[in-house]
């Protein structure tokens, strides 16, 4: 009775399973996500319960077990039940260590295979941002030490990938915009700011000045600690010597 009690209590859809995939028992979960009674389960297969076939589907962790007597987990689509689920298939062997029958047990995961799907949407329209933006992109630690950007921000300092990965932004700003730039970038470390916006000099690999527009923004966890900080460069040399041009002209 303990024993039953407990396989009732599990809250995922259970199933003890003998004889060439068919069904001895069923817990609760299990006959409300099948939606037919405990009597009409015992008479069906469990790829009919699940998938409405006549066989196995491909890589089906049951059939994994029978041909291995060993435990077998996997992802598998469930259509009858409408969505994804991982399978759990335990064996259960009698005394002569022959295998008797297994209890599987279905445990909803389609709610997290929606959410990663929709992480990897949102990652691949990041991806082509970053690449396709035609303005510099940076992703920094929380120590302003490069941990990636984009062909735009490397062709601007004229560094090579793998010098600028692990720079600190402070060894290409230009020292006397430095002083400046870390007070805004300390005051979002602290959490008086959520970005910021300015104009500064960078210093290229050939010792070049050129002016910048950098907005800074930072990404933090469900912790409010930083995760990284994002930085869009837009690169305003021209009019920056433009405006210097015209000012003299003016003198």
């Amino acid at each position: 009775k303990e024993w039953k009690d407990i396989f009732q209590a599990i809250g995922n859809p259970a199933f003890i399973i003998y004889n060439e995939y068919n069904i001895l028992n069923a817990n609760l979960a299990a006959i409300n996500a099948s939606k037919v009674s405990e009597n009409e389960l015992k008479k069906m297969k469990c790829y009919e319960i699940f998938h409405g076939l006549d066989k196995p589907v491909h890589n089906c962790p049951m059939c994994n077990l029978i041909n291995t007597n060993q435990k077998q987990t996997g992802e598998i689509e469930i259509e009858n039940f409408g969505g994804s689920y991982l399978i759990s298939c335990t064996p259960i062997f009698d005394g002569k260590n022959k295998l008797e029958k297994a209890i599987h047990i279905a445990t909803d995961i389609t709610a997290l295979k929606k959410a990663e799907k929709s992480l990897r949407d949102s990652e691949k329209k990041f991806k082509s941002v970053f690449h396709n933006a035609h303005i510099g992109i940076v992703i920094a630690n929380n120590e302003g030490e490069l941990e990636d950007f984009n062909e735009d921000f490397r062709k601007l300092l004229g560094y090579g990938r793998a010098e600028l990965l692990g720079m600190n932004f402070g060894n290409f700003t230009f020292p006397d915009d430095l002083e400046n730039e870390l007070e805004y970038f300390n005051k979002i470390k602290d959490g008086l700011l959520s970005t910021y916006r300015l104009q500064k000099r960078y210093v290229t690999k050939n010792k070049d000045i050129k002016w910048i527009e950098l907005t800074v923004s930072a990404v933090r966890g469900n912790d409010g600690e930083i995760i990284q900080f994002i930085g869009m460069v837009l690169d305003i040399d021209e009019q920056k010597k433009s405006e210097e041009n015209k000012k003299q002209l003016e003198m």
